[in-house]
């Protein structure tokens, strides 16, 4: 599974699949290995160019990843870190 590659490998998923979102932070849960960090991206609504803007935009302003797995919630106007307890 995809998830597995990440986590060795200590990627970030980028999603805008919220099963997928709650899939992967069920993992912390189970102490399965996770990621370094999850986006997922909620930006119904914008057009395909201002949709890749604000992902673009995210990713610079999110910068390094935390210490800890953590899923930012990316929408037009704002960022919402969510830390997980593994």
């Amino acid at each position: 599974m995809h998830v597995e590659a990440a986590a060795r490998e200590k990627r970030i998923i980028l999603t805008e699949d919220s099963d997928f979102s709650g899939l992967v932070a069920g993992k912390a849960k189970t102490g399965d290995p996770l990621p370094a960090a999850l986006y997922y991206f909620r930006l119904d609504g914008l057009g395909r160019a201002a949709k890749l803007a604000r992902m673009i935009e995210a990713i610079d302003e999110i910068g390094a990843v935390a210490e800890s797995f953590t899923i930012h919630v990316v929408e037009p106007s704002r960022i919402r870190p969510h830390q997980l307890d593994e």
